[in-house]
């Protein structure tokens, strides 16, 4: 993908007027990389914010799973205390 890019940058900027382009002179190195350097900063950007966006999806889904798991063990306590409270209720003969 890299190659096609240079390629077609090399096309294009022999065709804009500069004399046997070459993919080893400085000047093309350096087109190109003014070129590329903010889309590497766009991508970076995008790559920080999906990490962002990862760590919080992963931070509501334990969140989630923890109160579920707290509700369950509060169904179990209140099974519990009924249990013991009808227990108690019940006339020992």
């Amino acid at each position: 993908m890299l190659e096609a890019f240079l390629s077609l940058k090399a096309f294009y900027y022999s065709n804009a007027g500069q004399q046997e382009l070459s993919l080893n002179q400085p000047a093309f190195i350096n087109k190109i990389a003014s070129e590329i350097e903010p889309i590497e900063k766009q991508i970076k950007a995008l790559q920080a914010k999906n990490n962002q966006s990862q760590a919080l999806d992963h931070f509501v889904n334990n969140s989630i799973e923890i109160m579920s798991e707290a509700l369950a063990e509060k169904d179990q306590i209140i099974r519990e205390l009924q249990q013991q409270l009808t227990q108690k209720e019940v006339p020992h003969e």
